[in-house]
């Protein structure tokens, strides 16, 4: 469907530089309603490395208890808390991108 984003799984795969090249990615959801979600020492740091990450902001993504109290992302489909921003970006630096085999 246009314009309809395909969740973890098959769209956690973008296009790399080279024609024909795969790269897989760390899927991260952010929740809009979570106060943190709009706060530079969150994202920004995940921003900058856009080639590793696909980043999406949601409306709800119906954890409105972890909303309510922390700062929180579902991570390649995991729900991932911390009590900072830092500590949340830091987390999500530490997830092995979508499809990726498990690191030993």
């Amino acid at each position: 469907m246009p314009g309809r984003c395909p969740g973890p799984g098959a769209g956690a795969l973008d296009r790399g530089t080279r024609e024909g090249t795969r790269v897989a990615k760390v899927w991260v959801q952010i929740c809009a309603s979570n106060p943190f979600a709009g706060r530079s020492d969150l994202l920004g740091p995940l921003e900058a490395d856009g080639d590793r990450y696909h980043i999406l902001r949601v409306g709800c993504l119906d954890r409105c208890t972890a909303c309510a109290r922390q700062p929180f992302a579902l991570v390649n489909g995991i729900l991932v808390t911390a009590r900072s921003c830092e500590e949340l970006a830091e987390h999500v630096r530490r997830m092995p991108p979508l499809g990726a085999p498990p690191r030993r």
